[in-house]
């Protein structure tokens, strides 16, 4: 009988231990091999495209228009960028591409664009699609497939500049590159370290009538990213990090000195926290930019790494008509 119980216990045991290997290997999350930091030159897309057109408000809500006009109030969700082409409309449709994903566009006749975004894991985001028009003053007009609409946009409209509503009037940006301004980071404290709410921060780019113009504030405090609490939001959005990057490595020097008048350190070395995070069932990631070269890493988030890094802020403005 003793044997008889032994046997039994040892085929429960050998089937426990079959059972549990082979949940191992069955429905396990995407996760990425890879060792504390990476380079990241693979990334979701479909995010990155509609990051360039939507940031976030005071409040972290995802809201905030930073290419094109609404003109009219009662479809909120179609816009208009004014251009003189569809060559420049095409020009300003590929400067929302994700890098490394220019495989996925498609043209076909020269009157259409197709975009078919794909996820960090390669999934297929659904499809953006610019299409040449010759009608009611528009060079060209770009929708979503369902799949990859936000809910902020659903048709950006590339309208001929003379067909403005604004009458002849000029638009001009209320601040110029270079000039300082007042920035709330939101003042907090995080183990021990305190940054004051009030900062400066130096405009990067102007506004105009088809984009809002860029405040960046460069931290000289390094925190744990995690330590940035409710002002994440403020954070700069890695879709935004590749023409933040470019701007600065087109006047590096200048833009030092810009920074060393409002009292900050700008750093050709140092990686800067972004606003972006990614999270797995066992580990999670953040993101950060190196502004002089442009490259965006990924840094795993566990308690054995746990840097300490400066912070890239941002804020937007518009153009005021005249």
């Amino acid at each position: 009988m003793k044997k008889q119980i032994r046997l039994y216990g040892l085929m429960v045991a050998v089937l426990l231990s079959v059972t549990a290997c082979s949940n191992d290997d069955e429905d396990q999350p995407y996760e990425p091999e890879e060792g504390d930091e990476v380079v990241v030159d693979k990334f979701d897309e479909l995010e990155w495209f509609v990051g360039n057109l939507i940031g976030t408000d005071t409040e972290g809500n995802r809201n905030v228009l930073l290419w094109g006009q609404v003109l009219d109030e009662a479809s909120p969700r179609d816009l208009s960028i004014f251009v003189e082409s569809w060559d420049e409309a095409e020009s300003i449709f590929c400067q929302w591409l994700a890098p490394g994903s220019e495989n996925h566009l498609e043209k076909k006749d020269n009157d259409v664009l197709v975009y078919s975004p794909t996820s960090e894991e390669n999934e297929p985001q659904g499809t953006i699609t610019l299409t040449r028009s010759a009608s009611n003053g528009r060079y060209a007009e770009l929708t979503f497939s369902a799949d990859a609409e936000p809910d902020v946009i659903r048709t950006i409209r590339f309208i001929d500049r003379a067909q403005s509503p604004h009458n002849g009037r000029q638009c001009f940006s209320p601040m110029a590159v270079g000039e300082i301004v007042d920035f709330n980071t939101e003042e907090g404290t995080f183990s021990g370290v305190k940054w004051e709410g009030v900062q400066k921060a130096v405009v990067i780019r102007e506004a105009t009538e088809n984009r809002k113009g860029l405040i960046l504030y460069v931290s000289d405090t390094k925190v744990f990213r995690n330590g940035l609490g409710a002002s994440s939001h403020q954070l700069l959005p890695k879709s935004m990090a590749n023409e933040v990057s470019e701007i600065f490595k087109k006047n590096w020097s200048n833009f030092q000195k810009y920074y060393s008048t409002a009292g900050h350190k700008l750093s050709d070395t140092d990686k800067y926290w972004l606003q972006d995070t990614k999270f797995y069932v066992f580990v999670g990631y953040r993101y950060a930019l190196n502004l002089k070269t442009g490259e965006v890493t990924r840094h795993k988030a566990t308690a054995e790494a746990k840097p300490k890094r400066p912070y890239l802020m941002y804020k937007t403005f518009d153009c005021v008509y005249i």
